[in-house]
Formats: structure tokens, C-alpha cells, sequence
């Protein structure tokens, strides 16, 4: 005998991620009978609990399979987290779909404190950003047909090189980076001079110029960052001893890259 489908799942069907605060809109349910009732289609199978506040609908093939794990999209889960907010880093290369390789970190950044967590074998953790840098930043795109918030192609090129190591160090961020597309020279200047650090115009400057040709940079986009370079050589994932100089922007890069960027000098 085919069971009814219970309202409570018929009104989250089309949420694959939500919150205990989603849940009661569409339910107009509430504190201790939306708990209950949460907690009912728990154990029937028709969501999964992520976290606390936070929920999976099972697919309706998997509900009468419980030795089945639904998997849960990464990406809705961070989405989910708080606000205001943006997936960023490396999480945000996955998601312009340009990451070279599988990253076992989701970053949501946002001006609010988030306690990291772990969740099918991923971890969640927030990276602090300003309210401000969240609305600059921040482009949407969609998700099974959910909107999320990701840093856009120009903030991301600029937050990775600010912070390798949530990129997945030099290698991985310069391999990812040449895949987009297309990127706006002047919304990088613009995210470059946000973070007010000098060094980031040796960094994000290589980069443009590096891949000049796929991203039909000009020599008057690269002027700005020229302008604003740090006198001091700067490191750029690269260690003392094994690393190539860059002259034209004052950058050392790792000495196992220079033929993979075509440029550098001991």
C-alpha cells in the first residue's frame, strides 16, 4: 500500500536545502509542533538533517531507501549558512566551474560569525568578510534552480590572489584562473584597490598579464596596476631558493610554474 505523501514534505519538495526558518513560512507551522513535525519526517525518511536549523529533502526515489545517503549540493548547504554572505575562494572557481581540482572546503564569506562544521565529508567554514565586500562582490547564479550568492569572476581572480590559501595555493588558483573565459580588467582594478594592499597590484597585475591574450587585456588596462605597485619584490607562492623572478611586475613566482606562465628569471 502507497502511503500519502505528507503535506509538510509536499510544501519543502521544491526547497532541496532550507532552514527551520523557510520551513515554517511554507508551513505556517511553529516552534515546538514545526520541531515535531520536522523531527516526524526525519525518522519517515523525507528529510535529512544537515545541521541544526537546517534540513535535506530527500528525493522521492531515495525515501523508501534508508541504507541510501541522499547527497546534499555543497554549494545550496553554504548558501543556507547566513546572510548576508557569498561563496567564495576556491568554492567560488568550482562554482564558475574553472577549478582545476576537487577542494574538500566549502568558504562562505560573510560578516557574521558561523561555527564550521563538517557534513558528507565536507567541511563548512566561514571566512570573514565586510557587509560591503559581500554587496561588490557578490554576483547570483543558479543552483538546481535555486539562487546563491558567489563572488564574481573579477573578485574571485582578486580574493585568490590575496589569499592562496584558501585558492589551493599558487599552482591551483594560476590552472583555474586561465579558464575563464573572459574577465573585465577594470572590475578587477576596482576589487584590487577594495582590499587597499599593495602587493595585490604585483599579483592581480601577473595575472592579467599573464593570460593578456585569452582575456584581451590592453596595455592601457595594465597601466593602473603598474602605477600601483609595491617597490618591494613580492613572494607570490613562492618559497626563497626555488623561485623566478618576474621583473615587469615585481613578483617572485615558484620556479616549477615559470614554464607553465612562459615568463620569469632567476
Amino acid at each position: 500500500m502507497v502511503m500519502p505523501v505528507p503535506r509538510t514534505y509536499f510544501l519543502l519538495a521544491d526547497r532541496p536545502v532550507f532552514t527551520v526558518k523557510e520551513a515554517a513560512e511554507a508551513t505556517c507551522l511553529e516552534g515546538r509542533r514545526l520541531t515535531q513535525e520536522l523531527a516526524r519526517q526525519v525518522r519517515a525518511g523525507y528529510f535529512c538533517p544537515v545541521r541544526r536549523g537546517m534540513y535535506a529533502t530527500v528525493p522521492v526515489s531515495l525515501i523508501e531507501r534508508p541504507e541510501a545517503s541522499p547527497p546534499v549540493n555543497p554549494y545550496l548547504v553554504g548558501s543556507k549558512l547566513t546572510g548576508p554572505y557569498f561563496l567564495g575562494y576556491h568554492t567560488a572557481l568550482e562554482l564558475h566551474g574553472v577549478a582545476h581540482s576537487e577542494y574538500r572546503v566549502v568558504h562562505v564569506a560573510s560578516p557574521k560569525q558561523v561555527r564550521s562544521f563538517e557534513f558528507q565529508g565536507l567541511e563548512y567554514r566561514r571566512v570573514p568578510a565586510s557587509a560591503r565586500e559581500v554587496e561588490l562582490a557578490s554576483t547570483t547564479h543558479r543552483v538546481e534552480d535555486q539562487a546563491v550568492n558567489v563572488a564574481s569572476r573579477e573578485w574571485t581572480l582578486v580574493q585568490c590572489a590575496l589569499r592562496l590559501d584558501l585558492a589551493g595555493g599558487f599552482e591551483e588558483y594560476y590552472r583555474s584562473v586561465t579558464g575563464f573565459d573572459s574577465l573585465h580588467p577594470e572590475k578587477a582594478l576596482a576589487a584590487t584597490r577594495f582590499y587597499k594592499t599593495r602587493t595585490l597590484y604585483n599579483r592581480v597585475g601577473l595575472m592579467l598579464w599573464a593570460n593578456r591574450e585569452r582575456w584581451h587585456v590592453t596595455a592601457a588596462d595594465l597601466a593602473p596596476f603598474k602605477r600601483g605597485l609595491s617597490k618591494h619584490p613580492y613572494y607570490f607562492g613562492a618559497a626563497k631558493g626555488a623561485a623566478k623572478y618576474v621583473r615587469e611586475w615585481n613578483v617572485f613566482v615558484p620556479e616549477s610554474m615559470t614554464e607553465v606562465i612562459g615568463l620569469g628569471e632567476e
